[in-house]
């Protein structure tokens, strides 16, 4: 009995208890987490535990194309022409030029027939070599030296009464003659002359022989001067009108003459170089050599003033000391 009282006593304290506990509602405190209060009246902010999205792992970088090196390229030279001479006359297309300057590696015309020793090309020469370190010049080199010396060649004739031969320095272009600048080789018959010519024909020109000169403005103008007078001989012309030797046709030069930029020919060899209009001979190489310009021997440069009174000097001790020589042995 006693036990169910004891029993029936414990339910009615259950009963009585849980009639006095409030649940209450859980209230947002608006900052992204959450209050609820327990029944004793304590509020109790859980931790919240917000859902955050996995970020997915981050792409590889992309393999680097492997790119080569730049490689420089050098600008393309520009083609090599030849420079207009302000003195020239125009080759039309087609057209055929009265003279060809040669100053190539060859072949030479008529070299066989007016020359020995086997002509070489022109910057073969020492007497080219000594303004270039002691070497042949380059191709450059090579092409401002023959514009120049056509651009003097041209101002020759020109200066001489306006004359205006069509004078190329183009292998590809025809022409009625060739005058060849050459090394290596003179004319047999005469080893001193600086040129030489099958008249109406082809000629040379000795640059070996060129060798006054104390720089290369002087070898250009000497070159031109003697090719110029070739030349006059080329275009027909078998004589030698000037005698007194202040003009290009004189049958020799002084080097003060080869390399003054004022030289000109002759008012009568002016003349005869029109009356020929720079046409071939007729007659040609076939009818036989009619050689010229076997007698321009380059006559040694005069002496300087300064020279001339140091010879002086020497001749004068000499003579003294010849004196005192005989005074001895007659005493």
């Amino acid at each position: 009995m006693s036990a169910v009282k004891t029993l029936i006593l414990s339910v009615l304290i259950l009963g009585v208890s849980g009639s006095m506990a409030l649940a209450e509602p859980m209230i947002s405190n608006g900052e992204g987490s959450w209050s609820f209060w327990s029944s004793g009246g304590n509020s109790v902010t859980p931790t919240l535990a917000r859902s955050v999205m996995p970020l997915a792992a981050p792409a590889p970088p992309p393999t680097p194309v492997a790119v080569p090196p730049p490689v420089f390229t050098p600008p393309p030279t520009p083609p090599q022409t030849a420079s207009v001479s302000r003195f020239s006359s125009s080759i039309p297309p087609g057209g055929v030029a009265d003279a060809y300057l040669n100053f190539s590696n060859g072949p030479y015309p008529e070299a066989d027939v007016m020359t020995t020793g086997g002509a070489q090309p022109w910057f073969t020469s020492p007497v080219v070599e000594k303004y270039f370190g002691g070497q042949a010049p380059n191709p450059q080199q090579q092409a401002e030296f023959t514009n120049a010396v056509l651009d003097h060649v041209n101002q020759t004739f020109q200066l001489s009464g306006g004359l205006a031969p069509k004078i190329t320095l183009d292998p590809n272009i025809p022409t009625n003659h060739t005058l060849s600048v050459v090394s290596g080789t003179s004319y047999g018959p005469n080893p001193n002359a600086i040129g030489i010519t099958n008249v109406g024909s082809n000629g040379f020109s000795f640059i070996d022989k060129l060798s006054y000169g104390d720089s290369l403005n002087d070898l250009e103008w000497a070159v031109a001067h003697n090719v110029s007078h070739e030349l006059m001989h080329a275009f027909g012309v078998s004589g030698h009108d000037d005698q007194s030797g202040e003009f290009l046709d004189a049958a020799s030069a002084k080097w003060e003459m080869l390399t003054s930029p004022s030289t000109r020919f002759s008012d009568a060899a002016i003349a005869d170089i029109k009356a020929r209009a720079f046409a071939p001979n007729s007659n040609g190489f076939t009818s036989g050599l009619q050689l010229d310009g076997d007698l321009e021997i380059l006559a040694a440069p005069v002496p300087e003033p300064a020279t001339w009174a140091v010879w002086g000097l020497a001749v004068s001790a000499a003579a003294v000391y010849r004196r005192r020589q005989l005074r001895r042995k007659a005493n």
